[in-house]
């Protein structure tokens, strides 16, 4: 039995107006190949920078297990303060074999 592991965050650090929504962004740049076995949605972003989001009940469904959520990021303000919701790492794993 072998198993895989795959990274997504909420991305909830990047501004102070970020908000869990359920949507997730894989962490990195997948390969083709992933982007079509997790059915992940591409968003392109101003100044070039892409997203490859899906959900938690996607990812499920295709599979894959939630293991663990830690902690990531935060956003500070111009006070150095936590200026909005905490960022986290979802890490999947899924059996095979």
């Amino acid at each position: 039995m072998t198993y895989r592991y795959i990274e997504f965050t909420d991305r909830t650090a990047v501004s102070s107006k970020g908000r869990k929504d359920g949507s997730l962004s894989y962490a990195g740049k997948p390969s083709e190949d992933l982007i079509s076995e997790l059915g992940l949605e591409v968003v392109n972003l101003q100044g070039g920078y892409t997203l490859y989001r899906t959900t938690l009940q996607a990812l499920g469904e295709k599979g894959w297990e939630l293991q663990f959520v830690t902690p990531c990021a935060a956003h500070f303000d111009n006070a150095r303060t936590i200026g909005g919701p905490i960022e986290n790492s979802y890490i999947f794993r899924k059996t095979e074999g």
